[in-house]
């Protein structure tokens, strides 16, 4: 009788455990202190939290989970399912009510989350053997999502070395290009220079407007969004001002977010001009950075409008150069006697024209 209660309380404690909601990591409790929305960096797709209505496909870490922070309070979106939770917080402790009432899913996953003051957004990702360049907006009456019109359709999904920056001030969502087949044609010839040109998509009017070819060709690691640009592990990339920057902090910042294999830092966000680090098993952190820690290095990309200018400037001196070449030409047929001497001279000049066309 005795080995019987202890079997019943034992199972009544483990169901208790299994039952309870998960404690609120730190990382957390910083941006629920903070009042008003925060723009939040989800570097990688973690588990976060276990959600009681998500089924088992989308639990795994296929879809992860994302990260967002209103002025209505925290929210969380689960890629590849279309479905919206808002966090339910209690003393030490959070749990997540489901808002929206989508009913397919499987065509955003790898897709990017983001606000602008509380409204939620949702652009890109892959799924159905396709992917695609969709910005969906969330709809709070209908808790629906709705396809806003663009002037272009870029095909993109979230990856953790391309950057993707939003300026929440002037409505601008800044991504750089990634090469796919979207729609996984026969002929699988991609625009190779579509990884290497940022984009910058102002979200109230749908326009898209190509910025320029970056700079670099290195793979690059993003850690955080800061009042200067993007964090990276080679330096601040400012979008906005089309700058690259060398940053002289005193810490390694590959150490600062992974302090090992499995304690990698999964988002962060900036108040100030601090940045906070967390991730779901309980490591926090920041970091203090100041313009004076910074060093200028260059351009981060080359503008549209100045590679359009040496377009036009080669095509000048091509046809400028041809017209040498026939008048020349013209020259040497009318000419009924023309010494050896001349006629090698210029035909020396025109083997040495004709390579630089």
């Amino acid at each position: 009788m005795k080995n019987i209660l202890l079997l019943f309380i034992t199972i009544c404690s483990t169901i208790t455990c299994l039952a309870s909601p998960k404690p609120i990591p730190p990382i957390i409790t910083k941006i629920l202190s903070i009042k008003g929305p925060v723009i939040i960096f989800n570097r990688s797709n973690d588990q976060w939290f276990q959600i009681k209505d998500l089924p088992i496909e989308f639990s795994q870490f296929r879809s992860g989970q994302q990260i967002l922070k209103t002025d209505e309070g925290i929210f969380l979106t689960v890629p590849g399912t279309g479905r919206l939770y808002k966090a339910i917080v209690a003393t030490n402790t959070i749990d997540f009510v489901r808002v929206d009432s989508t009913h397919f899913s499987g065509i955003n996953f790898s897709s990017l989350s983001f606000n602008i003051g509380n409204e939620i957004y949702n652009f890109g990702g892959n799924g159905f053997w396709a992917v695609n360049g969709y910005l969906r907006h969330y709809d709070k009456k209908m808790k629906e999502w709705y396809l806003v019109e663009l002037n272009r359709f870029l095909p993109w999904f979230n990856t953790q070395n391309k950057i993707s920056y939003l300026n929440e001030n002037n409505g601008k969502l800044y991504v750089q290009g990634v090469n796919s087949n979207p729609h996984i044609t026969k002929n699988k010839t991609v625009d190779t220079l579509l990884e290497k040109t940022l984009f910058e998509l102002d979200i109230k009017t749908g326009d898209w407007k190509e910025l320029g070819l970056l700079n670099f060709n290195s793979d690059y690691t993003l850690f955080a969004h800061s009042p200067f640009g993007i964090l990276t592990r080679y330096g601040i990339f400012d979008v906005e001002h089309n700058l690259h920057y060398k940053h002289n902090y005193d810490v390694d910042l590959v150490k600062l977010y992974r302090s090992n294999s499995s304690s990698e830092l999964s988002i962060s966000f900036c108040v100030d001009s601090t940045i906070y680090f967390g991730n779901a098993e309980g490591r926090f952190d920041s970091l203090i950075i100041s313009r004076s820690q910074l060093s200028p290095i260059g351009p981060l990309y080359t503008p549209k409008s100045k590679r359009r200018l040496f377009t036009a400037v080669n095509i000048s001196i091509l046809w400028l150069l041809l017209c040498c070449i026939t008048i020349l030409a013209l020259y040497l047929k009318t000419k009924t006697e023309v010494c050896p001497l001349r006629r090698n001279y210029v035909l020396l000049s025109l083997s040495l024209l004709l390579p630089l066309v």
